[in-house]
């Protein structure tokens, strides 16, 4: 009886670390992805930032003419 209930117990704190360390290791991934996601958006930003200024420097320029 004492035996199953130790075994019982060690089966619990073993599930719940394994538990614990799989949502962990979960959660550091999605935090990976979804700050690789941020950043691709950001540079997206600038990039058509860039471009855009482009455009209306070159509209200005040919106005100038």
């Amino acid at each position: 009886m004492h035996e199953e209930i130790n075994s019982d117990i060690c089966f619990a704190r073993g599930y719940d670390k394994g538990y614990s360390d799989a949502q962990e290791n979960l959660s550091r991934k999605m935090s990976k992805t979804i700050m690789d996601d941020v950043d691709a958006r950001y540079d997206q930003g600038i990039e058509d930032c860039h471009r855009i200024l482009l455009e209306e420097l070159d509209l200005i320029i040919d106005n100038c003419r």
